[in-house]
């Protein structure tokens, strides 16, 4: 089984280089190009994942081990001055 999904931004815009991870197991990945990114060969089952990206708010979702399509938005740091 895959995991496979895309990270954009609240415009949906895609978003590069943007930071995965999966627990159980401590997998990791980063997005494209395009904001497309995979964990290939999971085990069925429920994982958390975390997309971590710089000037990003950090996202966990739950997630099912299963042949799906994730879609993660992330939304800017919001900066005061």
């Amino acid at each position: 089984l895959a995991l496979d999904g895309i990270v954009t931004d609240p415009a949906r815009q895609p978003l590069s280089g943007i930071e995965l991870r999966l627990e159980p197991g401590g997998r990791t990945a980063r997005t494209d190009g395009q904001g497309k990114f995979s964990f290939p060969d999971l085990a069925e089952g429920d994982y958390l994942l975390t997309a971590i990206g710089r000037g990003y708010v950090p996202l966990q979702q739950a997630v099912r081990g299963q042949a799906a399509e994730v879609r993660l938005t992330l939304d800017k740091v919001q900066t005061t001055i």
